[in-house]
């Protein structure tokens, strides 16, 4: 499991940070990735207390996170702040991607759109979900390429340069019309 973030100190949060935590002890064999920068001092303790320390590793800030985000096999969105980069890079690889929210209050909820069960509203739904797709690695890489096609049919360069054209056309609309 990992998780990007440019500040992970505001964005680890202690409700997220006990989510993980619950994750790990209800999954021996998981191994948790925080990628990015911070100093991450209380977290660290707090992992250390619950004794899965030694199943969270600390990548620092990456210039190669697309291609690093390969070695996990689900990216767990922060909250309640996420890095939506880290989100739309994990979807652009295929990584199925956990958050909280809705479409409405987060832009990563936005992002991964209405895929069965990966936005969810608690704590205790997030942990079950993560849990679901540990034990289940069919599912895990279902979710996972269909989160990639939502990035390439949404987030695509070409998608973009549409989106910013038809937003030049409707900007240059009245000045034309004059």
């Amino acid at each position: 499991m990992a998780t990007s973030s440019s500040d992970l100190n505001h964005s680890l949060s202690n409700e997220f940070v006990d989510s993980v935590i619950h994750i790990l002890r209800a999954h021996p064999h998981a191994v948790y990735l925080p990628i990015g920068e911070g100093d991450l001092g209380w977290q660290k303790r707090k992992f250390e207390s619950a004794g899965v320390s030694k199943r969270v590793g600390y990548a620092g800030k990456r210039k190669d996170l697309p291609g690093f985000l390969r070695i996990a096999d689900i990216y767990l969105a922060e909250f309640p702040t996420v890095n939506t980069q880290g989100v739309l890079f994990a979807m652009a690889m295929g990584k199925p991607v956990v958050a909280t929210g809705s479409a409405e209050q987060s832009q990563a909820a936005s992002f991964i759109g209405t895929e069965p069960g990966s936005v969810i509203r608690d704590s205790a739904g997030y942990i079950e979900r993560v849990s679901q797709l540990i034990r289940e690695p069919v599912r895990r890489g279902k979710l996972g390429q269909s989160m990639r096609t939502r990035a390439e049919q949404h987030f695509s360069f070409e998608q973009t340069t549409r989106q910013i054209e038809q937003l030049c056309d409707q900007l240059l609309q009245p000045v034309s019309g004059s």
